[in-house]
């Protein structure tokens, strides 16, 4: 089987990173939609098989300034409906959340640069999960969190935030962390949000954020890798 994967991008910053090498390996089909551009989200539910979430700096309760958003949130909303495997990484996953019925809300503290979260030990026993580490150095870059939606299985959560993950009828999969992101990526995202880098407990500063990337992003590229295997086995 040939995967369509579509993608929704939300801001240029946040692409889908290292998820493309994926769909390549994959042979896959990639189409992309860019929010920023202002195009309307048209595409038929069965001219794709994979959706995609990706993040960006909005808020899933910020319709008024993004009109965007309440559509977008149908949109997963039938795409889960209609049975399709379902992929939302930070604001991806808070989206996918909500539309999941699940509170979204500002998290107690924010959460950006290179640290640890624990999986938890019912995720590790499904096929997404085989052979990764319990503890794992993700990539943060948030301020709000999730609750678990209802009937989903939370797989993961931080120091610093709880909830990092869920898993809904095992082809729905939220990460609040980033796993796709390489140098290139989180080198954009140190410039362009740099403002937001205020070092504090849970807030890294640029060179060391970009510093942690050089050893981490490797790892979690072949850990994002190989939940997608076992994701789309289901």
């Amino acid at each position: 089987m040939t995967f369509r994967f579509f993608s929704i991008e939300h801001v240029p910053q946040e692409g889908v990173g290292t998820i493309s090498a994926y769909i390549r390996d994959l042979g896959g089909q990639l189409i992309r939609h860019r929010q920023y551009q202002k195009q309307p989200l048209s595409i038929s539910h069965d001219d794709y098989d994979v959706l995609v979430a990706m993040g960006g700096p909005m808020g899933v309760c910020d319709g008024g300034q993004h009109p965007w958003l309440d559509h977008e949130l149908r949109f997963i909303r039938e795409a889960v409906d209609q049975g399709k495997h379902v992929l939302g990484i930070c604001l991806g996953a808070q989206m996918i959340a909500k539309a999941l019925g699940a509170e979204v809300r500002k998290n107690p503290c924010t959460e950006i640069g290179w640290f640890p979260i624990l999986l938890e030990d019912a995720f590790l026993d499904t096929q997404l999960g085989q052979g990764l580490n319990r503890q794992m150095d993700v990539l943060h870059w948030h301020g709000d969190t999730f609750a678990t939606p209802p009937g989903a299985m939370r797989i993961a959560g931080s120091e610093a935030c709880a909830n990092q993950g869920f898993l809904y009828e095992g082809r729905v999969l939220g990460l609040q962390f980033h796993l796709e992101m390489g140098e290139e990526e989180v080198g954009v995202m140190t410039e362009h949000f740099k403002d937001e880098l205020v070092p504090e407990k849970f807030v890294q500063d640029a060179a060391e954020i970009r510093a942690r990337t050089v050893e981490c992003a490797m790892p979690a590229r072949q850990a994002l890798f190989s939940i997608l295997d076992g994701w789309l086995k289901y």
